[in-house]
Parts: structure tokens; sequence; C-alpha cells
């Protein structure tokens, strides 16, 4: 099984990786949005719509994740997934992430490629409107026993809330819905942060999804 499906090579997506990120800290240099006091969760200044934002949204997630197959009698595969987040300006931001699993019989692959904002309703609280590009493909003997995971490409939509209580916990939450192929798939997606400086978290979240649900912890590099 060919793990990623891009077409470009490994040092192509590092290199453009790398472009984006320089850009979007020259941008953010540039902008009064981006003072210190945001990332500490301060809350004062120009920021989007009112006061500014209280989270960051330039981070890097790794870790391990179990995913739970429904059907097919498979059960669970253990494997890894990871997120990329980078800010372009205030809290408008890109972002790929990909989970994959393997057990004897099976690999499963998905990756996301997106991008979102981070609307500020009050000092510690984020509505995040997220979605983009997608692909799930799963190589299988019990392929014919799934209903809903499919191999194919299609699109993801993400709408949650980040919410901060102090300046150790962060809880994100909100509903997931993903269609590949024409058809649905939706899930209640939460994660649970402890944050143990200011660029250095750890995580643990579930999804639960129609198919399938995932239970992963790891680790968060803010910047």
């Amino acid at each position: 099984m060919r793990l990623c499906p891009f077409s470009f090579s490994w040092p192509t997506l590092l290199f453009s990786a790398i472009a984006v990120l320089a850009i979007s800290s020259d941008i953010q240099a540039q902008d009064d949005y981006w003072d210190p006091g945001y990332d500490s969760g301060g809350g004062g200044g120009g920021g989007i719509f009112s006061g500014g934002t209280y989270f960051r949204y330039g981070y890097l997630d790794v870790g391990y994740i179990n995913t739970d197959f429904k059907r097919g009698g498979i059960g669970s595969a253990d494997g890894i997934g990871a997120e990329l987040s980078i800010p372009l300006i205030k809290s408008l931001y890109v972002k790929a992430g990909f989970d994959y699993a393997s057990l004897s019989d099976l690999d499963y692959f998905a990756w996301e490629l997106g991008g979102g904002i981070g609307i500020p309703l009050n000092d510690s609280v984020d509505l995040v409107l997220e979605g983009g590009l997608a692909h799930q493909t799963l190589d299988a003997d019990v392929f014919d026993s799934f209903e809903n995971i499919v191999d194919g490409y299609g699109f993801y939509l993400y709408p949650h809330l980040r919410l901060g209580f102090g300046e150790i916990i962060e809880i994100n939450g909100g509903v997931r819905y993903l269609n590949v192929d024409a058809i649905d798939e939706f899930g209640v997606d939460l994660k649970l942060f402890l944050h143990l400086t200011e660029g250095i978290s750890v995580w643990g979240n579930a999804l639960l999804g129609e198919d399938l649900n995932q239970y992963g912890v790891g680790l968060r590099l803010s910047f």
C-alpha cells in the first residue's frame, strides 16, 4: 500500500511547508494582532472582530491513534496520526493531517488538507469553522463488509469550539462531517489538552463515528 497518495515527493512537501510558515511569520510580524498577549491568553488588542483570540493556531500534533472498526469483525488497529496547522493572518490558518492504522490483514490511511478560521466569542472561547479536502483508503480482505468506509476522495467539515480553562486546560469539541465518494459519515470529535509550558502540551482525544471510533494520546508543539 502506498502511504502517501500525493504525486509530489516528501522533500517538495517539506519545502512547501517551510515556505508557508516563513510567509505567515512575515505577515504576522507586520500585523498588530500578533501581540505576545494573545499567545498567553492576554486577550487585549485589535484581533479579529473584537479583542483577538485566546488561542494559538500554529501547532504540530503527533500521537498514537487506536482505530476501532465497527464493521467486518476487525476490531481495533494501532497506528499514528499527525496534524500541522499554520496561521496565515490572525486566526486564519491552513492545515494538513493524516491517520494511519495497520493490522495483519488491514491497512487504513486517511488524510485531510484544508483550513479554517477561529472566531472569538469571548475571552476564552473560539468558534472554529474548518473544512477542506479528504481522502480515505482501506486495504483489507474484509473490505466488502464495510458499507460506509470507502476508498476515494471527497471533503470534510469540522465546526467546533475551543474552550480555555485558565492557562492549563483546553477542550476542543465539535461535529465532524466526512463525505467521500458521495457517502456520508458523521462523528463527534472531542480533544482535551493539558498545557505544560507555553509551547508544549499533551492531549487525549476521542472521535466517535458511525463506522469507526478513534482514541488517541499525543504531544502538541505550539508556535
